[in-house]
């Protein structure tokens, strides 16, 4: 029988999340935490699918039960090079449980996905994922980053993006650049803090890689989530290169219940795993005071994720870093910092994120 490693603890590891009226078109009503490697291709082939040899299936087993009702459910991570189809199954309330429904699943470079399925009528229960393909053991390698259910809803209207312009940093690669898809709508704030984040997810040690990454986690927060946008302000890959998401004055949605005048910034890759190195502590010592210069933003006011809502999210490697990151919003005047905070804008408007948890979600 085939093992499956990860996929039950990923679903029993749900954080109730509130559904808020400010959202997009979908509330997330759970969210897991991300997992770096959630399904294992260990034990014996199994046969029998379609009749065929060599097919396999990976059955998660059932995840913690999900109170709230949910009509939509969405996954992303890693699949190998060989066809995968992903389905989802939910508990009915007599105890069975529904037939296997395909997910709609988006592919990118490198193996990265999201999917996602539609579960109608919103109802409570627990979820299965399934894995099924054909191939060897060891080419079943797969990894999932996190896993949502969502109760769909009508799209509130909101306001057309309008330009805004944006600090220089270190180095800011900017929407057009990256490839960003223009934003469904846009709500104005002031801003008077910042959030640190990491989006537990895939770590892009390249800007061709960061690129990719970054259209990927727009892709799934606007398609898959139901989002306006892209969740973050900026986004960090693994040389310290900035990478602008939201203008700084619109309202983001990367803290539960704390989206407004909050400035979110997520560096990408899991910290609970890694630990930032040189050139993404360099940068981020470098472009933050430059924000909080720019709004007036004390060192006070410079938060990691966890200490805005019940989260793990900036990582624990990360966390350990927010004196230093605090301390270079006291009084750092000289040097590269004076150097950005002179240079001009940048007019563009054109970094998952995925780590919120709270009671209220006021983001969009």
């Amino acid at each position: 029988m085939v093992k499956s490693i990860g996929v039950a603890a990923l679903l029993s590891s749900f954080a109730v999340c509130a559904s808020a009226t400010g959202m997009d078109a979908e509330d997330i009503v759970f969210q897991g935490k991300g997992v770096g490697s959630v399904l294992s291709s260990g034990g014996e082939q199994t046969t029998g699918l379609g009749g065929e040899q060599g097919c396999f299936y990976f059955d998660s087993g059932p995840s913690d039960p999900v109170s709230r009702p949910f009509d939509a459910v969405g996954i992303n991570g890693v699949l190998p090079d060989i066809p995968v189809g992903l389905e989802v199954s939910r508990e009915n309330q007599d105890g069975s449980w529904s037939e296997w429904i395909p997910m709609e699943q988006h592919p990118f470079e490198g193996g990265r996905f999201w999917a996602k399925a539609v579960l109608p009528p919103a109802a409570p229960g627990r979820v299965r994922i399934r894995a099924k393909g054909t191939g060897t053991p060891e080419d079943r390698a797969m990894s999932f980053y996190g896993f949502e259910a969502f109760e769909r809803r009508q799209e509130a209207a909101g306001k057309e993006a309008s330009v805004e312009p944006e600090p220089a940093a270190t180095r800011v690669i900017t929407r057009a650049e990256w490839g960003a898809k223009p934003a469904k709508a846009t709500e104005p704030m002031s801003p008077y803090r910042i959030t640190i984040h990491h989006t537990e997810g895939a770590y892009p040690a390249s800007i061709e890689e960061g690129k990719r990454e970054v259209r990927i986690i727009q892709d799934y927060h606007m398609n898959g989530r139901g989002w306006n946008d892209i969740g973050y302000q900026y986004l960090m890959d693994g040389l310290g290169n900035l990478y602008q998401g939201r203008p700084e004055k619109v309202l983001g949605a990367h803290v539960s219940g704390a989206n407004s005048g909050n400035i979110g910034v997520s560096v990408m890759g899991n910290y609970m795993e890694r630990k930032p190195n040189d050139a993404q502590m360099d940068s981020l010592k470098s472009f933050l005071p430059v924000l909080a210069r720019r709004y007036g933003i004390p060192s006070t006011k410079l938060y990691a994720h966890r200490e805005l809502g019940s989260s793990d999210c900036p990582g624990d490697n990360l966390f350990a870093k927010m004196p230093e990151l605090r301390k270079a919003l006291d009084g750092r005047e000289g040097g590269l910092v004076a150097r950005l905070a002179t240079a001009p804008l940048s007019d563009s408007l054109d970094g998952y994120a995925a780590c919120f948890a709270g009671d209220v979600f006021d983001g969009r």
